[in-house]
């Protein structure tokens, strides 16, 4: 009741020049989250490696960049979309993938604090009378704070817009799309039926 939920983000963009940086990992803090994903998962991100390089400056190819949010399948992380977020980015997107809190397996804040998810310890029992109608219910409510958290990540761009060193100016945002898997697809869905700056929806 005293705290205030964070999100946690991770952005794609094309860059000119990758000279001397730090190739981006395919799944970030994978061995601080990987109390919550199964064996093989981790053995197959740990050997997956990227094309993204960290803290690059943004292409100067074009003035500014159409914009893609992504939310994630249910307990799923961004990392797990790492080829298809980076591939978008590719062809001139910048890419706003939000990792939802007390979703998935776990976040990592800026602080290095673990988070612990909910989404799983809270599902209705499938055994349960009226499980079926208890369970929509239970997953339009995570469709719900989905599509608000994209609400809210787009209020966010256009403060980063008007004011940040790499960003200002250079997202397009009358060019904006919401791209979700799975839940997340439907929670693109509704993200763009609440709010009309996101100008194209796509459920994966």
């Amino acid at each position: 009741p005293t705290d205030t939920r964070q999100l946690v983000v991770q952005i794609w963009y094309p860059t000119d020049d990758t000279t001397k940086l730090e190739r981006a990992s395919y799944c970030p803090h994978l061995r601080e989250l990987a109390r919550d994903f199964q064996y093989y998962e981790v053995l197959g991100l740990a050997t997956m490696s990227t094309h993204a390089y960290l803290d690059a400056a943004l292409s100067s190819k074009q003035p500014k960049f159409p914009v893609i949010v992504f939310s994630p399948g249910a307990n799923s992380v961004v990392g797990f979309y790492t080829s298809i977020l980076e591939e978008l980015a590719s062809h001139g997107y910048i890419i706003v993938a939000m990792d939802h809190v007390y979703e998935g397996r776990g976040q990592i804040l800026p602080s290095g604090q673990l988070t612990d998810t909910v989404f799983e310890k809270q599902q209705p029992d499938p055994a349960a009378p009226n499980a079926e109608t208890a369970m929509a219910e239970y997953y339009r409510k995570f469709v719900d704070i989905r599509a608000a958290d994209a609400h809210s990540v787009l209020d966010q761009l256009e403060t980063l817009n008007k004011s940040d060193k790499r960003f200002a100016g250079r997202l397009d945002l009358e060019h904006v799309g919401v791209l979700g898997h799975s839940i997340g697809g439907v929670a693109a869905a509704q993200a763009a039926k609440i709010d009309k700056r996101f100008k194209a929806a796509a459920n994966l």
